[in-house]
C-alpha cells in the first residue's frame, strides 16, 4: 500500500499530512508559523518569493512585493500569481518521501479555477491530485471512525469555521459514501465574534468621521475590516489585561491614506454588546438557513459536529447547545486532526489517476448520449489499461472481497459510439471506487450499482456520488466483457 498526501486548502493556508499504508495519519507541518501553509507572500529578489504569516500585514498595507488573496486572484484572472503558490505547493512536496499521490480537501470558499490552480503547481513538483474529497464528508468519516460507529444511512450536520467564512453541512453517512444534502455559507462569520465587532467598529467609526471610502464601495470596506483584525487583537489583549478599564482610545490608518493617522475611541460595554449579537447568529442561522431551508430537523440529526475555534467561543457554544443539546460535538484545532477521515485511507492500494483526472473530476455523468461521448473524447486515452485481469462471465456483488478491481469492457455499435471501458474497485457495502473511465465518470468517483448481478450482453446502471454529492444515475454502454482481479 503507497503513501498518500493529504492536503487541506482553506482561503489563506494550507495544511498537510501523510496518510501511510498502514491506515495512519502523520501530520506534516510547515516549519514557520505553528505548522501551517500560511500563502502571504514577499518577493525574495531571486525570481521567486518567501512565504508566511510575517507577510500579512505588508500586503494588507499595500507594500511593494507582498502578496496575498492569491487563490481568490488567481480564480479573477492573476495567473502570474502561480509562481507565489508554487512556493507553497514545492515546500509541502518537498517534505514527502515513498508518496504517489494526492487527495486533497477545498473549503468552499475556494473556487473551481483556484482548485485546478492548486493541482498544477502540485504536477510541477511531480504530484497530481488523484481524489478530492468534500470537507463536510472528511470530518464525518473521522467522526464515525474515531468512535467505532458503523453508519448506516445516518444524518449528521457538520457546521465549520476554518476560513474567514461560516459553512453548515448536512451530510448522510452510509458505510464509506457521505452525501452532501444541504449546506449553506455566511461570509465573514469565520472569525471570532468580539474581534469582529472590534474591527467593524474601528473601520465604521473613521469612515464615518473622515469619509475615506465610499459607503457604497463594499469591497473596499470589507478588505479594510479583513485588515484591521490584527488591531482587533490587540484591542482584546488591551482588555483582558486591564480588566477595569472600560474604554481605550487608538489611532490608525487605512490602506489607501497610510500616512493619515485617525483616532477612535472604543467602548468594552459597545464592543462586547455587538460581539454578544454576533454570537447569537450563529445557531440561528444554522437553524433557520440550514435546517428549516432543508426541511430537517435537529432529531433528524445523530450528531451537530463543530469545527474550528471560533464555534467553541462560549456565546456561540451556548446557542448550540440550547439547540442540539447533548448532540453537540466540538473540535478545536487545525484541520490535520480530521484527515484520517480522507476515503484515501480506504483505497491506499489503488493505481494513481490519470494526468486529467483533476480537470475530469469536474465533469458530471448522465445517461448514455453522442453528447456526452463528444465531451469526454480528448480525456479518453487511446488503449485502456490492460492489467492482468481474469475474464468471468458474470459478477455477483454480494459475493466480492473488498479491495477486488472489476474491469468492464462495454461497446455499442452505433455510429460515433464503440468501445468504453470503467474500472472499479470494491469497498465493501455494495460501493465502488472509480479508478478510471473512458467517459463521463472520473477517478475518485464513488459508484452505487442499481443490481448486484452483473452480467455480459446488458447495460448496468450506478448512482454517482462526487466530493459528496450525488449528481444523478451512469448508465454503462452494452457489457461485452467482464473481468476482475482480486
Amino acid at each position: 500500500m503507497d503513501n498518500i498526501l493529504a492536503l487541506f486548502v482553506c482561503d489563506n493556508y494550507m495544511l498537510a499530512a501523510i496518510l501511510n499504508g498502514d491506515g495512519t495519519c502523520k501530520p506534516l507541518p510547515s516549519d514557520r508559523d505553528g505548522g501551517r501553509y500560511y500563502l502571504y507572500f514577499k518577493q525574495n529578489g531571486a525570481g521567486g518569493y518567501d512565504y508566511g504569516l510575517q507577510y500579512l500585514m505588508p500586503y494588507r498595507n499595500g507594500e511593494a512585493g507582498a502578496e496575498g488573496d492569491v487563490l481568490q486572484r488567481i480564480a479573477d484572472g492573476r495567473r502570474d500569481l502561480d509562481i507565489a503558490l508554487y512556493a507553497v505547493t514545492s515546500a509541502i512536496v518537498a517534505k514527502t518521501t515513498g508518496v504517489s499521490r494526492c487527495v486533497a480537501t477545498f473549503s468552499d470558499s475556494i473556487d473551481e479555477a483556484a482548485r485546478a490552480a492548486v493541482g498544477e503547481n502540485l504536477m510541477r513538483s511531480g504530484l497530481q491530485i488523484s481524489t478530492r474529497e468534500p470537507l463536510p464528508a472528511v470530518v464525518a468519516r473521522h467522526f464515525a471512525r474515531s468512535r467505532g460507529m458503523l453508519c448506516n444511512n445516518r444524518k449528521m450536520a457538520v457546521v465549520e469555521t476554518l476560513g474567514n467564512d461560516l459553512n453548515m453541512y448536512i451530510v448522510n453517512v452510509n458505510g464509506s459514501t457521505c452525501d452532501v444534502i444541504a449546506k449553506r455559507n455566511a461570509e465573514g462569520l469565520g472569525v471570532a465574534p468580539l474581534a469582529r465587532a472590534i474591527a467593524q467598529k474601528i473601520v465604521n467609526t473613521v469612515n464615518l468621521n473622515a469619509h475615506i471610502i465610499a459607503p457604497t464601495d463594499g469591497k473596499a470596506l470589507a478588505a479594510e475590516i479583513l485588515r484591521h483584525y490584527s488591531l482587533s487583537e490587540k484591542v482584546i489583549a488591551y482588555f483582558d489585561k486591564n480588566p477595569t478599564k472600560d474604554t481605550i482610545k487608538l489611532s490608525t490608518n487605512f490602506a489607501c491614506a497610510p500616512n493619515q493617522k485617525y483616532p477612535v475611541g472604543l467602548s468594552r460595554e459597545e464592543l462586547y454588546a455587538d460581539a454578544a449579537n454576533f454570537s447569537r447568529q450563529y445557531a440561528a442561522m444554522f437553524s433557520n438557513d440550514l435546517l428549516a431551508a432543508s426541511g430537517c430537523r435537529v432529531i433528524d440529526l445523530e450528531n451537530i459536529i463543530l469545527v474550528g475555534d471560533t464555534l467553541e467561543n462560549p456565546s456561540v457554544l451556548k446557542g448550540f447547545q440550547e439547540l442540539g443539546g447533548t448532540k453537540i460535538i466540538t473540535f478545536h484545532g487545525d484541520f490535520t486532526v480530521f484527515m484520517d477521515g480522507m476515503v484515501a485511507t480506504v483505497s491506499a492500494s489503488s493505481p494513481a489517476a490519470t494526468p486529467n483526472s483533476a480537470a475530469q473530476n469536474n465533469s458530471v455523468p448522465a445517461e448514455d448520449s453522442e453528447g456526452t461521448m463528444f465531451q469526454m473524447a480528448n480525456n479518453a486515452p487511446a488503449n485502456p489499461p490492460q492489467p492482468q485481469y481474469v475474464e468471468v462471465s458474470q459478477v455477483n456483488v454480494n459475493t466480492l472481497k473488498q479491495g477486488t478491481m472489476v474491469y468492464l469492457d462495454t461497446f455499442d455499435a452505433t455510429p460515433g459510439k464503440g468501445a468504453a471501458f470503467q474500472e472499479l474497485e470494491y469497498q465493501g457495502s455494495g460501493i465502488f471506487l472509480v479508478i478510471g473511465s473512458s467517459r463521463s465518470l472520473a477517478p475518485g468517483d464513488i459508484a452505487k450499482p442499481f443490481s448486484m448481478a452483473w452480467n455480459c450482453g446488458v447495460q448496468l446502471d450506478f448512482m454517482i456520488t462526487r466530493d459528496g454529492r450525488s449528481i444523478g444515475k451512469f448508465r454503462t454502454r452494452m457489457v461485452k466483457r467482464i473481468r476482475i482481479k482480486a
